[in-house]
């Protein structure tokens, strides 16, 4: 509607957020009005308002009493650090942290533009979040809206909670460990694979595809995707203890060159067919399983 609008303004982790009103004084407890001073006269300052779509759905937490739900849309992937939570913002929501299915709302996004959808639940919402608060998001980000069906419904999220017991995140505990929030062991600790699919020859080694790499370059037992000492034998230093499957991983073509390393010229560089007296290799074990 045509009409005077005030614009509120307030700092929320380190940026700055606005709201509009039509009102001269929104609410109690709101910060005093931003004046712009210069010199001369004041430049106009323009907004353009536009129409949007929205999401809604429902959050669930199991254990998200107290506190509040930050439900928020961002024009790219939250990046694992939450680093790019601010700059790419479209859209933010707050519910109260008190039933453990709550219904949420999203409004004012873009139509035609990838848009992800994420919660977090904390009591205290240090940034970025840390242990002991829940975190989750759509599915099936991103999504994309049309004018033509301008509103999504059912877009539900469940939270989980981020925990030391899983590093990436992905409801699968580390290897060792247990929480409330994590099942199982996990086959790639450090990447985040919810599925655990393991098919990489050889099939089930207990190494996750996303971080399987079955190559064990210093022959210590320990593969190196998890290997504390890659170059250097170092037996029983490892992190993980994922065993070399059998031989072969041992006597691999670590630099992908077609020659097995025990006769090769150059282990950690691409020298095509030279063995150790720099003749052409007779023979080369390729397809030894290591993945780059």
């Amino acid at each position: 509607p045509t009409g005077s609008y005030y614009v509120r303004t307030w700092s929320y982790y380190q940026s700055y957020l606005g709201e509009w009103y039509q009102d001269a004084d929104p609410g109690e407890g709101d910060p005093p009005p931003v004046y712009v001073e210069a010199p001369n006269d004041t430049p106009d300052i323009n907004f353009v308002l536009t129409t949007g779509g929205s999401v809604s759905g429902t959050i669930t937490c199991e254990n998200c009493s107290g506190g509040q739900i930050i439900s928020f849309a961002l024009s790219e992937e939250l990046a694992p650090d939450f680093s790019n939570l601010l700059d790419k913002l479209i859209s933010l929501g707050y519910i109260d942290g008190q039933a453990e299915s709550s219904p949420y709302t999203l409004i004012g996004l873009p139509y035609d533009t990838r848009v992800w959808i994420y919660a977090w639940w904390s009591n205290q919402f240090n940034f970025p979040p840390e242990a002991g608060d829940y975190f989750g998001s759509y599915e099936a980000n991103p999504i994309i809206l049309r004018e033509a069906n301008p509103d999504l419904t059912e877009i539900d999220i469940h939270l989980k909670e981020i925990c030391e017991s899983d590093y990436d995140c992905d409801g699968i505990c580390n290897r060792g460990e247990s929480s409330p929030s994590c099942n199982g062991s996990d086959n790639c600790p450090s990447d985040y694979n919810p599925s655990q699919e393991d098919n990489y020859p050889p099939q089930g080694n207990g190494i996750g595809d996303v971080c399987d790499c079955e190559c064990n370059f210093d022959c210590d037992s320990d593969v190196d995707a998890d290997d504390v000492a890659t170059f250097i034998a170092d037996f029983g230093r490892f992190e993980f203890n994922n065993p070399c499957a059998n031989d072969d991983h041992c006597n691999g073509d670590c630099e992908c060159d077609g020659d097995v390393d025990s006769v090769d010229v150059e282990k950690f560089m691409e020298d095509f067919g030279r063995n150790h007296f720099n003749n052409p290799c007779p023979t080369c074990e390729v397809g030894d399983w290591c993945v780059y």
